[in-house]
């Protein structure tokens, strides 16, 4: 079997293109879908600004030809299931094109503005997150830059030195390690301890596991079954989430319905495409009349997966229709 080239998430920014096209356009029959892929064809605008997009294009020119295949028909069969979802939005957006910046509030712009769209692939919990920066000279989320900076101050509370982690390692020889790591990897991990210098403070060794390994801080060396805790775990078990909770729930409360349904636009809508290669379907959400009486709390066993609750009143009844997943800091993505 070919090994797998376009994860969830480099589709997730090819489908987008699929979504701003498939707001304004026609169907695409099943037959001309294959002969698209098979360059019988000219190629849709849209399937060759998925290709192009700087977040997948070398990618996309190193992959296989298989993979190029499946690639192209994930963005074509997104385009159609964008389409025939066409009633639920069709009031709201004429034209649409896709927002490439890293920073980007929203994934595709509709109406020169007047309408959002968030675009996910295969993830159908995660509505948005809220970014510390925003494009050009938009201002960022005050929830996340507060969150981020909370986050520096805390972590060289556990976050051990070079030596004092050396140190450590040498006498926890016994700690698993993931056999499937590549030597690349373990030259990042070794990267990364050259650089944890300075004056971050030594931890005490916890037998209990809230010493914050500093292999967590990279991709792929933590999880379930590599004996590692990430870097996010480690932080919540030492208490970062209650000693920022009062001014963090604050800030994100206000924010957050403002983000569902900003005032002044006319409509935002959160798609999501799911399933793979021959069957790909879209739900689309959107949010009216969502007010501002939410409010935010720690979850009542705070975990990565879910560390704060959004909550509001309907009708004298307490509700949690949302919540917040905090991410690693080797993913780098600001809170969900």
């Amino acid at each position: 079997a070919a090994k797998v080239t376009f994860g969830n998430k480099l589709l997730g920014f090819a489908v987008e293109h699929s979504a701003a096209a498939g707001i304004s356009g026609a169907e695409l029959p099943p037959d001309v879908v294959e002969a698209i892929v098979g360059s019988a064809l000219p190629t849709p605008d849209f399937l060759a600004s998925a290709r192009a997009d700087s977040r997948v294009r070398d990618t996309y020119d190193s992959a296989a030809p298989e993979q190029k295949e499946l690639f192209d028909k994930t963005v074509l069969l997104a385009y159609n299931a964008m389409v025939q979802k066409r009633p639920e939005y069709e009031d709201a957006v004429s034209t649409a094109y896709v927002a490439t910046a890293s920073s980007s509030k929203v994934d595709v712009i509709g109406n020169a503005g007047d309408v959002d769209v968030h675009v996910k692939f295969n993830d159908s919990k995660r509505l948005f997150g809220l970014q510390s920066k925003g494009p050009q000279d938009e201002s960022g989320s005050l929830s996340t830059n507060y969150f981020r900076e909370q986050r520096s101050a805390f972590t060289p509370r556990i976050l051990p030195t070079a030596g004092s982690f050396g140190e450590w390692f040498a006498a926890n020889r016994e700690l698993p390690m993931n056999q499937s790591v590549t030597e690349e990897e373990l030259e990042q991990y070794r990267a990364k301890l050259r650089s944890l210098k300075g004056s971050r403070a030594i931890s005490p060794e916890d037998p209990a596991g809230s010493f914050l390994d500093p292999r967590g801080l990279l991709k792929n060396m933590h999880g379930p079954d590599k004996g590692i805790a990430s870097d996010i775990s480690a932080l919540m078990s030492n208490g970062f989430v209650e000693s920022i909770s009062e001014n963090y729930c604050a800030l994100l409360a206000t924010e957050f319905a403002e983000h569902c349904a900003p005032t002044g636009k006319k409509a935002v809508f959160y798609v999501n495409f799911a399933g793979h290669v021959p069957s790909i379907a879209a739900s689309i959400t959107r949010f009216s009349n969502l007010g501002s009486d939410f409010f935010v709390v720690p979850a009542a066993r705070p975990l990565p997966s879910r560390a704060f609750d959004i909550k509001t009143n309907v009708e004298g009844e307490e509700l949690t229709p949302f919540y917040v997943e905090l991410r690693s800091l080797a993913q780098g993505h600001p809170p969900q």
